[in-house]
């Protein structure tokens, strides 16, 4: 897999400078043309200086840069997670996050090389069209954001956003009704996602200990019990369960309080 991104990633830069080269030769040929198919060494030196401040060459190299940040690896691993379905999704689970150097202390249990596990584990149960058709919910979200708005994007916006939120909430649903049917649920998630971590390098602000960590059942209670927490908190209110079970259906706001009401003891 890693390999396959290296090589999308190579071609890509390939291609954006291939670009710059093909629009620089088509200047050249365009006066070329216009001089009767002759022109010398100066003047090709002059249209190249020429060419650095043209709309054809900021627009390719503008392309170009954008190629290689989007290559380059970025200091917050928190910065990496390009997809917006994975960042709400993460927000339900951030208290269980170790900030620099505490892992393993309180509630913050849960190492971030948890994340592909997990998210593999939710895309195999309910399949990778419905997981991909919600991810895109998400990222026409961010693309319109992006289209409206000038500079940095505003990701506390994005992940309060009612599609986005709506859309992580619809793929909880479908997990959850696959999951609970599973006598040792709490056991084979944390069993998925032991097999599945992400290199301990890229986390190692986590804490010391973060090499030699996994996911033990008491983590993956504790984080079932964070994704399915503002399902939880909706079903407190007195319309909370009518107004989930319109939005979801029974079956699903069914599994929901079964896997809920499993999680408050042993299982």
């Amino acid at each position: 897999m890693g390999n396959d991104k290296t090589t999308s990633d190579d071609k890509s830069l390939e291609d954006a400078v291939a670009s710059i080269v093909d629009s620089l030769v088509d200047e050249i040929i365009a006066v070329s043309e216009g001089l009767g198919g002759s022109i010398d060494t100066a003047q090709i030196r002059n249209l190249a200086e020429n060419y650095k401040d043209s709309p054809a060459s900021k627009k390719a190299l503008e392309k170009c840069v954008n190629q290689i940040r989007a290559a380059l690896p970025q200091a917050d691993p928190k910065s990496r997670r390009q997809r917006v379905l994975e960042r709400v999704l993460i927000g339900r689970i951030e208290g269980l996050f170790p900030t620099t150097g505490d892992l393993g202390r309180g509630r913050q249990i849960v190492s971030r090389r948890a994340l592909p596990g997990l998210f593999g584990t939710i895309k195999s149960l309910i399949g990778p069209d419905p997981f991909q058709d919600h991810r895109q919910t998400c990222d026409e979200v961010l693309a319109r954001h992006r289209a409206e708005k000038d500079g940095p994007v505003d990701w506390a916006a994005i992940e309060r956003n009612p599609e986005c939120n709506g859309a992580v909430d619809e793929v909880l649903v479908m997990f959850a009704a696959q999951i609970v049917n599973r006598d040792d649920r709490v056991l084979w998630l944390s069993e998925r996602i032991n097999g599945n971590l992400a290199d301990a390098g890229e986390f190692l602000f986590e804490g010391g200990n973060v090499e030699t960590w996994s996911m033990d059942k008491a983590g993956a209670q504790m984080l079932l019990r964070g994704l399915f927490g503002s399902f939880l908190l909706k079903l407190s209110e007195p319309d909370g369960r009518s107004s989930l079970t319109e939005q979801f259906g029974e079956e699903g706001i069914g599994a929901i309080e079964r896997l809920l009401e499993s999680l408050r003891g042993r299982v």
